[in-house]
């Protein structure tokens, strides 16, 4: 029922809810959420791809990341899910991350190692795993 104009403000305005339905109890709905926010990105990407002025790939997987991001300035919640998201995204697209957005990830995720906060550190130990690993 989305228009071809207004896919991408679709996608803005429900990217927060996906983000959250990652820390849903039941596991088929973790799942769901994961693969939608993979999804997601593949759709943005098409999109992108699909202007008139050309856009890369890795500028267009930058610009959905940055999206992702937002969600750390959120609450302990909302930070663990962005944690747990973001590293869903780098294993699924890691051929595809310029080494900046890594960088940036890796900082970002040091600097979350630091909270008091149980969950925090726990989602951004995993984030920092992915990111070694890749």
């Amino acid at each position: 029922y989305v228009s071809d104009s207004q896919y991408k403000i679709f996608l803005r305005q429900i990217l927060p809810e996906v983000i959250l339905c990652i820390r849903e109890v039941n596991h088929k709905s973790r799942e769901a959420a994961f693969e939608l926010l993979n999804t997601m990105l593949r759709l943005w990407q098409k999109l992108n791809l699909g202007l008139n002025e050309p856009v890369n790939e890795i500028d267009s997987l930058k610009e959905f990341f940055n999206l992702v991001l937002v969600g750390l300035a959120g609450s302990t919640n909302m930070i663990s899910c962005t944690c747990l998201a973001l590293s869903s995204l780098v294993n699924e697209f890691r051929e595809n991350i310029a080494g900046s957005l890594i960088d940036d990830l890796i900082d970002t995720s040091c600097l979350l190692i630091r909270s008091d906060n149980k969950e925090i550190v726990l989602a951004s130990l995993n984030l920092l795993k992915v990111l070694c690993t890749i």
